[in-house]
This record gives structure tokens, sequence and C-alpha cells, in this order.
């Protein structure tokens, strides 16, 4: 049995695809970067700052483009779709299992929405954005909470997290309804082991 359940926000509690490459795109563009629509999404997942080195913004401009989106996405959580299933589960796991989270997105911008959906109570922590990789965000939890890799099951949304949860070595679960990688994983039957369709279907 799972010790501890370790979610995702991006595309696994808030749908916020959407609002990112909206932000990213208006500020990268008032900013003298002309960079597409589908190249930007590509390019979502890692940290604000890591993703938009990879876009190529110059270090001279990168801490006021980095500002000026997340000052946008804060200002806009409380308007974010939530996922579905995501109170109901959460409230089902909390009474079984410990509660964490761990994404790239800053710290603010999850609380914001997780107070306007009453669901930070659920949680024992949030890791966000200031920790530079998960892999580091996930150590720190097996050594805070003196648990084994196999005994955490990260739930997310990304080809990315299936490659970070091998990397530390817990196990991982993929839920397709709001996935940022929904299109890659419906088209790759090797993913149908870790894959359920919405978190309705965590039955841990």
């Amino acid at each position: 049995m799972a010790k501890i359940l370790v979610f995702d926000f991006d595309g696994t509690l808030a749908d916020s695809k959407q609002l990112y490459l909206w932000a990213i795109n208006s500020f990268l563009l008032r900013n003298g970067y002309r960079i597409s629509k589908k190249v930007v999404a590509k390019n979502l997942g890692p940290r604000l700052d890591v993703m938009l080195i990879n876009l190529g913004v110059r270090k001279k401009d990168l801490a006021k483009i980095q500002q000026e989106i997340n000052l946008a996405v804060v200002k806009k959580a409380t308007t974010l779709e939530i996922c579905p299933y995501v109170k109901s589960t959460l409230k089902r796991l909390s009474s079984k299992h410990i509660l964490t989270l761990i994404t790239n997105s800053k710290g603010s911008f999850v609380k914001r929405f997780l107070l306007k959906h009453n669901l930070l109570n659920y949680f024992s922590e949030l890791s966000c954005a200031e920790f530079k990789t998960k892999d580091k965000a996930f150590r720190h939890l097996f050594k805070k909470y003196a648990v084994k890799p196999p005994e955490v099951i990260y739930i997310a949304d990304k080809k990315e997290d299936i490659a970070i949860a091998k990397r530390v070595g817990c196990k991982v679960i993929i839920v397709l309804s709001r996935a940022w990688d929904r299109k890659a994983f419906k088209q790759l039957n090797k993913y149908k082991e870790c894959t359920i369709r919405n978190l309705k279907e965590l039955n841990l």
C-alpha cells in the first residue's frame, strides 16, 4: 500500500494549459519575441525560467518576462476550471493516505487555486517552483517522511512525469482527462498500464 500520494498540479488538478499559453505568448510578444503558439506548447512543462531559456529568451530579459507571466497567471488563478472529480477524490484518499503536491508552478498561483476550491487542507505539503527540479522535491519528500520511493505514487499528466518517476524510483499514474500530453498517451499503447481516464478511476 502506498504511504504517500504525490499530485501534480497543472493538467492534473487544474486545467491551466490555455492560461499558460496565453500568458507566455502575450508577454513574449510584448518583449519582442515572436514565437508561435505551437512552439510554446511543445515546450510547456519545465519550470518557467527553464522553459523561457529553452525558447531562446535572452538572460537580460529573463527575470522581467518571468515576473510578468507569473503576475498574470496568479491574477487569473481563481478563474481556472478544476479538473474532473478532484474534490471527491482528494476527500476519499486523504482518509487513507498522506497527500502532497509537487509542481513547477509558482506557490502563490497554486495556493490561490486550492483556496478557491477548498482543497488546500487535503495536502500535508506543497512543493512548488522553489525546488529547482521535481527530482529534488521528491528526494526531499522521501527524506522528510522517511519513506522508500516504491511507497510513493506520483499522479500526473505528462510523459516527462513518467521519466521523473523512473529516475526517482516511485510509481506513477497518468490522468488523461485534462492531460497536457493527452494526445501522445492516446497514440501509444505502451502507456496503457499506467493511465486512467479521470481521477474517479484512482482506486488506491
